[in-house]
């Protein structure tokens, strides 16, 4: 995400502006990873990007910075030391009102059909997967008969201390 970040600032800089979500948003289409390539398949090219962004004034600060902290955020279960560019995309297309959002419906995308993709590539799909906006495949179950299970959301979003220790003793007796 800091690279990201970094080329967000010199493409604002470049334009004597300050620094917004639509400035990230394009310093997005020249990143060559996952979030380029999901935003490229769906025809958004740095001209368009750039067209648009002429056309809005200013962002105020803070909806950056609301940004920067939901991808920390988003990226916080994943245990990674820094945010994705991936993540960025998910605060991006969550953050209503945003210049990044602007653009994006400017350009006829569907914001929460991006959001969705990104999350899914994040929780495991591959970019062929995002190209055909293909569901992930099922890891199919080795007991004979089984249906698989979803996991259940307190398992994704309580998870063990890396201390031994850590637990509070009740914790541990109701959870075993």
């Amino acid at each position: 995400m800091q690279q990201v970040i970094t080329l967000a600032g010199q493409i604002a800089a470049a334009e004597d502006t300050p620094c917004n979500t639509g400035h990230l948003l394009l310093a997005m289409i020249d990143g060559g990873r996952t979030a380029t390539n999901l935003l490229k398949i769906r025809g958004l090219t740095d001209s368009k990007i750039r067209s648009s962004l002429r056309q809005l004034g200013g962002e105020q600060t803070s909806v950056l910075v609301t940004v920067l902290a939901k991808a920390r955020h988003i990226a916080a279960p994943f245990r990674v030391a820094e945010p994705s560019p991936l993540h960025l995309l998910v605060a991006l297309a969550g953050q209503r009102g945003s210049h990044a959002v602007k653009v994006l419906e400017q350009a006829g995308q569907d914001i929460t059909a991006i959001r969705t993709q990104a999350l899914r590539c994040l929780t495991g799909m591959t970019e062929d997967h995002v190209a055909r906006d293909e569901p992930k495949p099922a890891i199919p179950d080795r007991r004979e008969g089984a249906l698989p299970m979803a996991q259940p959301l307190s398992d994704l979003t309580t998870r063990a201390p890396a201390t031994p220790g850590a637990w509070p003793t009740h914790q541990l007796q109701k959870n075993g």
